[in-house]
């Protein structure tokens, strides 16, 4: 059961980049992958937790979704930074912010494994954001940042999900054992 949802992941991987492919040649595409990404990403996370009926966890994503963008806006007005082709309000990247809640929220509520296309996907949202000139590249790090903080302290694990450190079985340090009961 655990390898059919594996090669699931790797299938979405590979759509992930081909998707990628599409838009990398051309700087307005590319562009324009950055701006349905940093809605498609947290739609689709929010559309996971639907189809599990996943009620606390999609409330728990609504909460850490609307204090990262309250966080992120908030942030902008006070730095007020400019942008690499001379705006205003360049930190931290609300695309970046916009995708990686998405990501976040995944990897928070499911697991590395559930949220890992995820992460490459809002990675190329930030990547976009620096090769249009929109942002820095400290406002992309920025915007993860505060995103995955942000999800870290309102959401939760799903109840099937159990992280533990574990003894390394070299005996030297830690490692990190992930179980996850698919339903």
């Amino acid at each position: 059961m655990v390898k059919k949802h594996i090669d699931k992941i790797k299938l979405v991987s590979i759509a992930i980049f081909a998707f990628y492919a599409c838009f990398a040649h051309s700087k307005s595409s590319y562009t324009r992958y950055g701006d349905i990404g940093q809605i498609a990403i947290p739609v689709i996370a929010g559309g996971i937790s639907v189809y599990k009926k996943d009620w606390r966890g999609v409330s728990q994503f609504l909460q850490s979704t609307a204090a990262t963008f309250i966080m992120v806006y908030t942030t902008k007005h006070i730095v007020n930074a400019k942008r690499p082709h001379g705006g205003n309000y360049s930190f931290p990247s609300g695309h970046t912010a916009g995708a990686f809640s998405g990501a976040a929220y995944l990897h928070r509520r499911y697991g590395f494994v559930a949220s890992s296309p995820a992460y490459l996907a809002a990675s190329l949202v930030g990547h976009s954001r620096v090769v249009a000139r929109a942002h820095w590249l400290r406002d992309v790090i920025g915007a993860s940042i505060i995103t995955i903080g942000m999800n870290y302290l309102l959401v939760n694990p799903y109840k099937n999900l159990n992280v533990n450190l574990i003894p390394a079985s070299s005996g030297k340090g830690l490692a990190l054992s992930a179980k996850y009961k698919f339903a």
